[in-house]
């Protein structure tokens, strides 16, 4: 008898703001996310990998420029992990969410495994 194994993918979301991207407003290449704290200081969580052009295109209707007195303003960001590479960011604002998020390999929910979708990460 041969025995079938099947391998379930657990994924936790939480929901978390864009507070920067690469790329420009009109076309982002990925996202920085944050999340408030308790005092609601903003704190980056992780970042997205590369964004489709078709959800880029989505996520760039929902992308306005950032105010002054953005809580990132002068944070660097390193480009990758150990590395001393500054990722070329532009903070910005959204009123996009989750439950308004295209669907498709970048959405905006921050995994628990450092990798995400629209809303997901790579570690920052």
């Amino acid at each position: 008898m041969v025995q079938r194994r099947t391998k379930i993918r657990r994924r936790d979301t939480i929901e978390a703001v864009i507070g920067a991207i690469t790329g420009t407003l009109s076309r982002p290449q990925l996202l920085v996310l944050g999340r408030h704290d308790q005092t609601g200081r903003l704190h980056a969580v992780g970042r997205t990998v590369p964004l489709r052009p078709d959800t880029a295109r989505q996520v760039a209707e929902h992308l306005t420029p950032a105010a002054p007195g953005h809580p990132w303003e002068g944070v660097r960001f390193s480009a990758a992990w150990g590395s001393r590479d500054v990722l070329d960011s532009t903070l910005s604002t959204s009123a996009w969410s989750p439950r308004s998020a295209p669907t498709g390999p970048s959405t905006a929910a921050v995994s628990s495994a450092t990798r995400c979708s629209s809303s997901g990460c790579a570690g920052t």
